[in-house]
């Protein structure tokens, strides 16, 4: 069904845990079931580039997660996206740090093999093929960067979505939402980076009590 005349719902917030609140209020509100489409925009970061959040917002729903038996808590999610936990192993040396990362993924799927099994966003990235023989579209992009700062931007994009693996008739398919990602390098020496989800769910279907599943249209980051 196309939607006429449909409006973004547009969120810019300095802070992660305020926005993503703000759209799960608003998917509760009284005869709202989806979003679409999003428009979220994040702006608070430290100058290690870590979003600004709220302790107290991410401890409640981690604690809402493990009420309603959902597995996976913010900080594993999130670690299918960056390994920070790697990136910290690898003093952070960038070669070091994919190529640990690349080494270790066979045990990451084993540690997860249901969700895993497929790949994960940063394997994607990283790896895309599989099998540690794949293209790594975040080193190519980091290094045409660093040989020539000035050239054009527009090639500094990543794709986790591959169709001749995602293109299937699964009815739910939880990996990949997060489909696509491009870099800005800007003139004040900062980074905007835009992200695509086709379409994302603010909390699993589990939490029944709310008589319905809480999906996200367009999601734009």
């Amino acid at each position: 069904m196309i939607k006429r005349n449909a409006r973004p719902l547009i969120v810019d917030r300095n802070d992660l845990s305020l926005a993503w609140s703000e759209i799960f209020l608003k998917l509760l509100s009284a005869g709202t079931t989806e979003i679409c489409p999003l428009l979220l925009s994040i702006t608070g970061f430290s100058d290690c580039g870590i979003p600004n959040e709220t302790a107290s917002v991410r401890e409640r729903l981690d604690e809402l997660l493990k009420a309603k038996g959902v597995a996976t808590d913010i900080e594993t999610v999130a670690f299918t996206i960056f390994p920070d936990e790697y990136w910290r192993l690898a003093n952070k040396n960038r070669a070091e740090f994919f190529d640990l990362y690349r080494k270790s993924f066979t045990r990451i799927q084993d540690w997860n093999p249901r969700n895993n099994k497929r790949g994960s966003y940063f394997q994607r990235l990283t790896d895309y093929e599989g099998d540690d023989k794949g293209h790594n579209q975040l080193a190519w992009i980091l290094n045409e960067f660093d040989r020539r700062p000035g050239q054009r931007v527009s090639q500094f994009q990543a794709t986790t979505f591959d169709p001749l693996r995602d293109q299937t008739t699964t009815a739910l398919l939880e990996f990949p939402c997060l489909q696509h990602v491009s870099f800005v390098p800007m003139h004040d020496e900062t980074l905007t980076m835009n992200a695509f989800y086709a379409t994302q769910q603010i909390f699993p279907k589990r939490l029944r009590q709310l008589s319905r599943s809480l999906p996200i249209g367009s999601f734009y980051g």
